[in-house]
């Protein structure tokens, strides 16, 4: 096998490996969050039981209200809750995808560049060095690309946590206000 194509099966190889490394970290991310769905459902059904309970041992119609109020602050807590824990996962379940993803282009590059130039190099054709050239400035504007991305998805990433932020900070002063109203 020549090395130009041992260098295209070596990059085939590698590029293999590092989609099968981001659907593993797919598939857990799936199953944490399904575990996520599954442990949120079981408790959503045990308290709808017990508040059923609750309500059913009403002796008088204020006693519903006095068990409604504090219902609806543990709802909107349980809600923010479930949602960091699916940021949470989903945050991570990026970052690793993104350095599995940074790490093969790194690798890739290396490995192109090398094979493009012994290949060229072992070419006696005229032009070569232009070819050389013009491949490594294609690969240099690739990389700008792909670092551009990065920055845009690292400030979705900051803007989404700002997000969440914000929407603690009102669970707390809705949370704040329900206490004062009582």
């Amino acid at each position: 096998m020549s090395d130009a194509a041992q260098a295209v099966a070596a990059v085939n190889k590698a590029s293999l490996e590092a989609g099968l490394s981001i659907a593993q970290i797919a598939v857990d991310a799936t199953e944490k969050l399904t575990r996520l769905q599954v442990e949120a459902g079981k408790a959503l059904f045990e308290e709808g039981v017990a508040q059923a309970r609750n309500a059913a041992a009403a002796k008088a119609p204020t006693d519903l209200f006095q068990i409604r109020d504090p219902l609806s602050t543990v709802g909107l807590d349980k809600w923010v809750s479930f949602s960091k824990h699916v940021f949470g996962i989903a945050h991570s379940a990026q970052v690793e995808a993104s350095q599995v993803v940074e790490k093969h282009v790194v690798s890739v590059q290396k490995d192109v560049i090398g094979a493009v130039e012994k290949v060229l190099a072992q070419s006696s054709m005229p032009g070569t060095d232009q070819a050389v050239t013009a491949l490594k400035t294609a690969i240099t504007q690739a990389t700008a690309v792909s670092d551009a991305v990065k920055v845009l998805l690292k400030q979705s990433t900051d803007f989404a946590e700002a997000g969440m932020k914000v929407a603690s900070q009102q669970t707390e002063a809705v949370k704040a206000a329900s206490k004062r109203a009582h």
